[in-house]
């Protein structure tokens, strides 16, 4: 269409043109005629105008002929081997330029063919002398897989925007979901979508992250030697999981590009543990109770001799003496049983000055409230879930907040750290309302919530899990004054039998799990019209239906897709879900995909699936082949879904025919040839997709070469084709 459009416009010129020339040379010669002439002339041409008609008629045929054919034989066969040229040069060596043209331009074609066949040849050589320079790498990077395939941890690398560089099986196992009953729901689980590039913050709470980097700042700033923050999380299958922050720094070692986590399922340890404290527990309880009753036998014996006195007396006397002694030690136990119980729950020994560091900071930034620390105390330490501590914490000056009188100083509070028998207490002062126990005991059933955080358990469970207590304290600093004291039991300080370093960044080859080239990206929220196409991620899709007719009723039956990273298709990413239509598929229809009604039946309606095609594809590039069909079919079901699709949308089709367009066809398959991409899967929504991608990944180096290098320039030149014009 675009060649037919060039040769009308081509033609219109040309004619023009002519024109232009043959009335000139009329011109002149009218003019230099007498006026008698002008006459003679001017009453032959009225009697004889059929043949000038005619001459001209057909002078004017022949010279369309002949612009006709020049420009079929020179000028397009010309645009045609520009072109492909291209195309050989950048994406497909294999390619050959085909078609004819003048002699001149036949024999430049033949030319350029042989050159190929010995470029080619020449690459081939290369490229086997750089796949025989690679083993070696390929051989490390096989074995670095497969020894993180084999860790007991799992193992996931981001950015500092939280995208993820690295995410090995073991990770995956944990942070995906139970997988459910029908496999017909495969991809439909929450948690299914950890792949490269996307957002950790999906799978895991993103305050658990911002608290340990805020930790990790901490010690960075004091060099201290274990820069490492720990925290449990409970994975989407609700296992526990405990987690271990590393930052990722510079080569200079001073910004932090990144962290890793390192993740364990502990679970079955913890299931464990709680059995045999169960066992203990019942062990223990019954042992008491049964030592009250001897007491009490014993008592009675004592309380009524019968016996001679001196025996009786003997005898009573042991039996006492060893139920107190045992009592005495199960009473130790029974006391000592919590404490082991709390130890053994994953907490952290933590200094106790960087936690209070961290209270400041966190209540400045999240309660405005300006904290005047006042500690005596050089080194002290406390275990602690530093997250749930530090928010619970927090909520209680939210609520303290409210009790201080306006006219206070500086905010109003000031923290004060000590230890006392065994005990580390921090005492909060103000100048205000004093807080009854009442109120505390209130306080202590409430959930913790906090400026957006949220844990779904109440503050006194916190305070119970750290073994902690509060107290009310009033008037301690003068009249009007209160206090509040939380009392933490104090720990000595273990040396760290995991002493963590910063991970160094190493350059690498690029499996599958892993892509560290994304150190050097960043997250495409905003401004997409202006990043290049190089750097955005993608998810290309298909749509298979019942049919073509969309305003008739025809329905989606099946929805495939594929992202790409980096500038790589990850097959390994995939969404591949059928949908019950609730009708049946037309006979057309079924014979070029093949899904028959029978294959749709118990498949979960497009209610279902479309929400989490969405959440697959969020943050992306969407990207299809004649990609107005795919996307009428989504705007069909907004309303029914609720689901809008928003995200900037790139056609294939529409980018071959801006960048080719003397060529006729641009179908999936006919540019897939063109480009040396095999076709696999044809007719199959995934197998559709993933041509489609790798084929749009040669169009982006096509689009490169002719200047086009961001979306926004992309957008446009697909806008100038005749298909953009085409509705559904």
């Amino acid at each position: 269409m675009r060649s037919k459009n060039q040769f009308w416009w081509f033609s219109v010129a040309a004619l023009i043109l002519t024109f232009a020339t043959v009335g000139f040379i009329v011109y002149m010669f009218w003019s230099q005629l007498a006026l008698d002439e002008k006459s003679i002339f001017y009453e032959v041409l009225k009697e004889r105008f059929i043949y000038f008609f005619g001459a001209g008629f057909i002078l004017f045929l022949g010279f369309g002929i002949i612009l006709d054919g020049i420009f079929h034989l020179y000028i397009l066969p010309i645009k045609k081997v520009t072109e492909e040229l291209h195309v050989m040069q950048s994406v497909n060596p294999s390619h050959r330029i085909s078609g004819e043209g003048g002699k001149g331009v036949g024999e430049l074609i033949r030319l350029l063919n042989r050159w190929a066949d010995r470029s080619e040849a020449l690459q081939q050589d290369v490229s086997k002398q750089i796949e025989s320079a690679r083993r070696d790498i390929e051989e490390e990077r096989n074995m670095f897989a497969a020894i993180l395939s084999e860790l007991p941890q799992g193992v996931i690398i981001c950015n500092a925007e939280g995208q993820i560089l690295l995410c090995d099986k073991q990770a995956r196992q944990f942070l995906e979901a139970e997988p459910p009953s029908n496999d017909s729901e495969a991809t439909c689980r929450p948690g299914h979508f950890i792949g490269l590039g996307r957002s950790i913050f999906g799978v895991m709470e993103k305050n658990h992250i911002v608290h340990a980097l805020d930790e990790i700042a901490l010690k960075l700033e004091r060099q201290e030697t274990d820069v490492a923050s720990r925290f449990v999380m409970v994975s989407p299958s609700g296992n526990l999981l405990k987690v271990e922050l590393l930052p990722v720094l510079d080569e200079c070692d001073r910004i932090c590009t990144g962290y890793a986590l390192i993740m364990e399922d502990i679970t079955r340890r913890i299931e464990k543990e709680g059995r045999i404290e169960a066992l203990l527990q019942e062990v223990t309880t019954g042992i008491r109770t049964s030592l009250a009753a001897i007491r009490s036998a014993v008592e009675s014996m004592m309380a009524y001799p019968q016996m001679d006195a001196e025996k009786r007396r003997r005898f009573e006397t042991i039996i006492h003496d060893a139920s107190m002694t045992i009592g005495s030690r199960v009473n130790a136990v029974c006391e000592e049983y919590p404490r082991r119980l709390f130890q053994r729950w994953p907490r952290v020994r933590t200094a106790a000055i960087d936690f209070l560091e961290m209270v400041k900071r966190q209540a400045q930034a999240k309660l405005g409230i300006p904290l005047k620390v006042e500690t005596p105390l050089q080194e002290a330490w406390i275990d602690l879930d530093g997250y749930s501590a530090l928010l619970a914490i927090l909520f209680l000056l939210s609520r303290l907040k409210q009790r201080v009188r306006d006219d206070a100083e500086e905010g109003g509070f000031t923290l004060e750290l000590g230890k006392k028998d065994g005990f580390l207490y921090m005492d909060f002062h103000w100048s205000g309302e004093p807080v009854t126990m009442a109120v505390l005991r209130t306080w202590k059933e409430e959930p913790l919530h906090v400026n957006g955080a949220l844990i779904p358990l109440p503050l006194g469970q916190i305070f119970r899990y750290h073994e902690a207590e509060i107290l009310p304290l009033s008037e301690t600093k003068g009249p009007g004054t209160a206090a509040l004291r939380i009392l933490f039991p104090e720990v000595q300080r273990a040396a760290s039998t995991e002493l963590r370093m910063p991970l160094t960044l190493l350059p690498g080859s690029r499996p599958e799990f892993y892509d560290f080239d994304l150190f050097d990206h960043y997250g495409q929220a905003s401004e997409l019209d202006d990043r290049l196409l190089s750097e955005l991620s993608y998810t290309v899709f298909d749509t298979e239906t019942t049919g073509l007719n969309l305003r008739e009723g025809d329905e989606i039956i099946s929805i495939g897709a594929v992202r790409i990273v980096n500038g790589r298709l990850l097959k390994e990413d995939v969404f591949d879900q059928l949908v019950n239509p609730g009708r049946l598929v037309s006979p057309e229809s079924f014979r070029i995909h093949g899904i028959s009604d029978e294959m749709l039946k118990g498949q979960p309606p497009i209610e279902q699936v479309l929400p989490l095609f969405h959440r697959f594809a969020q943050g992306t590039v969407l990207v299809a082949h004649n990609a107005a069909f795919d996307m009428q079919m989504l705007r069909l079901k907004e309303e029914k879904t609720g689901v809008r699709f928003t995200a900037p949308v790139l056609d294939t089709l529409l980018l071959s025919a801006a960048l080719h367009p003397t060529q006729d066809n641009h179908d999936l398959e006919t540019i897939a040839r063109r480009l040396g991409v095999s076709v696999i899967g044809r007719h199959t929504a995934l197998g559709d997709a993933i041509v489609t991608g790798e084929i749009f990944l040669k169009l982006i180096a096509l689009l490169e070469q002719i200047g086009v290098r961001t979306l926004k320039e992309a957008m446009a030149l697909s806008q100038k084709t005749f298909y953009a014009r085409k509705r559904y």
